[in-house]
């Protein structure tokens, strides 16, 4: 029996385990270093988390199962594979973005009688899939620039300002490079600070990431910090706002796929859709436990999110009513319990001279458009 190691995460905790995986006749045998079987993947029922196996590690869950298993060793990927052709069929090359094309369109036609008989939003996770990683970049920096004109607007002071402040910079590129990394080498992702008294933040497609300055002067600790920029690259990861999108636009946004057009049509005025719908509690969930698991890989623990949706809990309803609706969150209370109940020592996310730093990042400013 072929067999390497993995790390398992049951989906249900942060913790990762550390397992041999075994390659049977039918599936994966994963078992703890104890040699005691921790659970058994039949071949049938895998497949990969990210769209496409760029020959890095290779990251699986069961179908419809919040279980992760990644795979870091290239002889057992090999191994994997070959027994199972269907993950070697979605490595990136030209017939594989031949193969997409062709899949998207067929996709189209099937969510086209989906919306017949079911509705959309039922298969908003399953056509996200078929959306190429590579195009959640593209679309993420599109709307990036249309939330950023939509704010803009609604900003009756003055133009919209990014905060520039070079040391506190530094300080917030420190710290997403600390959780990033350990988010998966899908996203590359860039983390904005507008000049907003809001104290909230949202994530786009393709590892965009916003925080409003009012996030930053409302957190207590860079605990805190810490915690919301994990838990909006849980949303980038998990593609949950391409997901909001598709469910949103329908067979607009897929059409706007399979011609590339990101300036017209549906997508070219996708972010006032975006600002305007929340994620789904099922959403903010996975992004919750994302968060504790990259909070945890970082040395972190989950308190500063704790302490900050306690903060949040006693002000709410508080936010300026023309930004309400990027509050999209379920109940303060009922997070700020979950992170409580998984606070675990930790070492800071900062020092004490790169938070004063990340405190002072809107010192300096430039215009956001």
């Amino acid at each position: 029996m072929t067999s390497g190691s993995g790390s398992y995460n049951d989906g249900e905790s942060a913790a990762q385990v550390e397992v041999t995986v075994g390659l049977t006749g039918e599936g994966l045998q994963l078992s703890d270093p104890a040699r005691r079987t921790v659970v058994y993947w039949r071949y049938d029922d895998i497949e990969p988390v990210d769209e496409r196996f760029r020959g890095g590690p290779l990251r699986l869950r069961q179908k419809d199962g919040p279980a992760r298993l990644t795979l870091s060793d290239p002889a057992l990927i090999e191994a994997l594979v070959n027994v199972a052709p269907r993950l070697r069929a979605r490595r990136s090359g030209c017939l594989v973005t031949l193969v997409t094309w062709f899949g998207m369109t067929a996709a189209a036609v099937a969510i086209l009688l989906g919306v017949i008989w079911f509705g959309l939003p039922r298969f908003g996770a399953a056509a996200t899939s078929l959306v190429p990683v590579a195009f959640d970049v593209e679309l993420g920096t599109v709307l990036r620039d249309q939330v950023f004109r939509i704010l803009d607007q609604r900003n009756d002071s003055e133009p919209l300002s990014a905060c520039t402040a070079g040391p506190g910079r530094t300080a917030l590129d420190r710290l997403t490079a600390r959780l990033g990394g350990r988010a998966g080498e899908a996203y590359s992702f860039e983390v904005h600070v507008l000049d907003l008294d809001i104290p909230n933040a949202f994530a786009l497609p393709g590892g965009q990431i916003v925080l409003f300055r009012g996030l930053i002067d409302a957190a207590g600790s860079p605990d805190e910090v810490a915690g919301i920029l994990a838990h909006e690259m849980g949303h980038v990861t998990e593609r949950h706002g391409t997901q909001r999108l598709v469910e949103s636009l329908g067979l607009a946004f897929f059409f706007g796929v399979l011609l590339g057009d990101l300036s017209g049509g549906a997508i070219g005025t996708a972010g006032t859709a975006f600002i305007s719908l929340g994620f789904s509690r099922e959403a903010e969930a996975e992004a919750d436990r994302v968060a504790l698991a990259l909070l945890e890989s970082g040395g972190m623990g989950a308190g500063g999110l704790a302490d900050f949706f306690a903060r949040l809990e006693s002000k709410q309803g508080k936010l300026a009513g023309a930004f309400e609706l990027l509050s999209s969150h379920p109940s303060h209370a009922r997070r700020r319990q979950m992170f409580d109940a998984a606070r675990r020592p930790g070492a800071p996310a900062l020092d004490e001279a790169s938070w004063r730093d990340l405190q002072s990042i809107c010192d300096e400013r430039r215009p956001a458009l």
